[in-house]
């Protein structure tokens, strides 16, 4: 018998009274398996891991170790070790196990899949059901702790925002970290004096400043538009807690979505500021005329926002260079370095003029004759562009225009 013992612990478990360390579950199981005959025992071990996720390093080598038949039988203190996911507990004990010929026992949930009876399988489906419950009512409260938090002023994010640092005496708290300040106050001037966010991040990054990650340590990275943006509209700058801005769909993904503004918490004055009000007000101008003249230079673009690339699906954008503009692939535009996609690199004129010809053809199919351009557009839904300049249009001939 080759035996796996698995253990595994999150930060939700060790806020329980209940001891459920890794040295405990290790001696426990060990204590467990001296009735066994075994040839082998093998130990996965995931550490700071919730059960809600089963994509965890020692549990994915085990799945692994299961498909190259090192293992046949699988031992946890309970199954809420295996983990907290109704739908994925589930699936593993009767179907994936029981299909590759594993043995599972939970000890503490006296379940053994060699001799089961209909009433344990019943009381393990139950204690699956509650432990995913536990997770559910843990993250709800989770959630409304720190949302009472944000209410009060107090920051909850895990890092402080460029420019300030979480005080040593009190970790919801932000003071001015005075070793970068000056580079916020650089950032704004600049900003003040009407330069863009992308001429910003041009300047930051031929004075060879570090950006905010690379800052922290975090990646070699260099300053962008976004960056410069988020920091130009962030009222943390004038002392204004602003927090609530995402929310996790639910306790069982990691993916959030964003809130509509009016659903933000905002807190003012809860820390010393490094921008004053005047000058994030104008700021806030500024941007919004430069993001207007941006608008109204597209409108012209009337295929912007119809184009996507065959290859990749992504949506295909346009670039001005010697005063002409050229379609390209936003996937491959963001990128470059890892040769994801192509340019797909058309001249954007001679490629409305190609639309317009290929449209009239298939109106005179239907026998319609159209001298007006914008009926042609106002039919496009559609139109994807390959690698090799081919195009292929989705159109709606229920068009009001027609």
């Amino acid at each position: 018998m080759n035996i796996a013992l698995y253990m595994r612990l999150s930060k939700e478990d060790e806020e329980n009274k209940e001891s459920k360390s890794i040295s405990n579950q290790k001696i426990y199981l060990n204590n467990y398996i001296n009735k066994f005959e075994y040839k082998n025992v093998y130990e996965y071990v995931d550490d700071g891991y919730s059960g809600t996720n089963f994509n965890r390093p020692a549990f994915n080598q085990l799945l692994k170790d299961i498909e190259n038949k090192k293992i046949n039988t699988i031992i946890t203190k309970d199954s809420s070790r295996l983990g907290r996911n109704v739908s994925w507990v589930t699936y593993y004990i009767e179907e994936y196990f029981p299909s590759k010929k594993i043995r599972y026992i939970s000890i503490d949930d006296n379940y053994d899949s060699e001799n089961i009876n209909s009433t344990e399988m019943e009381l393990l489906t139950f204690k699956t059901l509650f432990n995913d419950y536990y997770c559910r009512d843990i993250s709800k409260k989770i959630r409304s702790s720190l949302k009472i938090k944000k209410i009060e002023g107090k920051f909850t994010g895990w890092k402080a925002p460029y420019g300030y640092k979480k005080s040593k005496k009190d970790k919801y708290h932000l003071e001015i970290d005075k070793s970068v300040e000056k580079n916020v106050k650089e950032i704004f001037k600049l900003a003040y004096e009407k330069n863009t966010p992308s001429k910003i991040a041009l300047i930051l990054n031929n004075k060879k400043i570090k950006s905010p990650s690379e800052y922290i340590g975090l990646k070699n990275s260099k300053w962008s538009t976004k960056t410069i943006t988020d920091i130009l509209t962030n009222e943390t700058y004038i002392g204004n807690l602003t927090q609530g801005k995402r929310k996790k769909i639910n306790h069982k993904l990691k993916q959030s979505i964003t809130l509509p503004k009016d659903e933000w918490i905002i807190k003012r004055n809860t820390h010393e500021p490094i921008i004053n009000k005047y000058i994030f007000d104008i700021v806030q101008e500024n941007l919004s005329k430069s993001k207007n003249i941006k608008k109204n230079n597209i409108k012209n673009y009337r295929l912007l926002n119809l184009m996507y690339c065959k290859e990749c699906l992504s949506k295909i954008g346009i670039n001005k260079k010697n005063n002409n503009l050229y379609c390209v692939c936003n996937n491959y535009k963001k990128n470059y370095k890892y040769k994801k996609c192509t340019p797909h690199s058309y001249n954007y004129l001679k490629l409305e003029k190609k639309i317009i010809e290929e449209l009239n053809q298939d109106i005179n199919k239907i026998g319609r004759d159209i001298k007006n351009d914008e009926i042609y557009f106002d039919m496009l839904q559609k139109i994807y562009i390959s690698e090799y300049g081919e195009i292929e249009l989705f159109l709606n001939y229920n068009s009001s225009l027609l």
